[in-house]
């Protein structure tokens, strides 16, 4: 399974002097707070924390569906290169970043990358979705995104595949049948995200 998150580093909410005084306090655990405070980026630190949580909390939660986002309970050990450990209950969860023009994406898997078959992209939205002031156009763009991007790893056409929830849990469906893919979508600020895990069984097997 997978979970993701997106945080825009540009956006207005992202600037520390934005959050509520006890921000850190409530998220972050002690010596996540000092790491923040001792970094020389400790904004950047911040967020990168903040998006291991929230992309382990959402797969989590398709495993235990009473889960809760305490943030505290997910604690994040940032390793050597682009990861990053996340435990929770004693589980521990594998976490990817990736950066670029002002946005940070963390992707977070229940099993080395390595050994699944995952997929993730991500990109800006453009002008005319911004201006457009509707509140679901992100909702809407990052699942065209994700329905263009899995399309051809599937071997269909995009306009075949459709994102439905339950409740908060987005699903993939393949000619109106549940396809086997798990799915994370996110949004924040200008950008979107999405990441998935595909069973290769179904890989070249779903055109009949």
């Amino acid at each position: 399974m997978v979970g993701n998150d997106i945080v825009d580093l540009r956006d207005p909410e992202s600037r520390s002097e934005s959050l509520h005084p006890r921000f850190d306090t409530r998220v972050f655990s002690a010596r996540e707070r000092a790491r923040i405070a001792a970094s020389a980026e400790p904004e950047r630190l911040r967020w990168k924390l903040w998006a291991a949580k929230e992309a382990v909390y959402k797969l989590v939660r398709k495993l235990v569906a009473t889960t809760v986002f305490s943030p505290q309970r997910f604690e994040v050990e940032i390793t050597e290169g682009s990861g990053a450990i996340v435990v929770h209950d004693s589980r521990r969860f594998a976490v990817d970043y990736t950066e670029s023009d002002g946005a940070l994406h963390a992707v977070a898997t229940s099993e080395p990358a390595q050994s699944r078959r995952v997929l993730a992209g991500w990109r800006r939205l453009d002008a005319g979705e911004i201006a457009s002031g509707d509140p679901d156009a992100p909702s809407r763009a990052v699942r065209s995104l994700l329905c263009e991007r899995i399309a051809e790893s599937l071997g269909v056409a995009p306009s075949e595949l459709e994102v439905r929830r339950r409740g908060r849990i987005p699903f993939l469906w393949l000619r109106g049948e549940l396809a086997p893919v798990d799915l994370s979508l996110s949004h924040h600020g200008n950008w979107l995200g999405f990441a998935c895990e595909i069973d290769p069984a179904a890989v070249g097997g779903a055109d009949r």
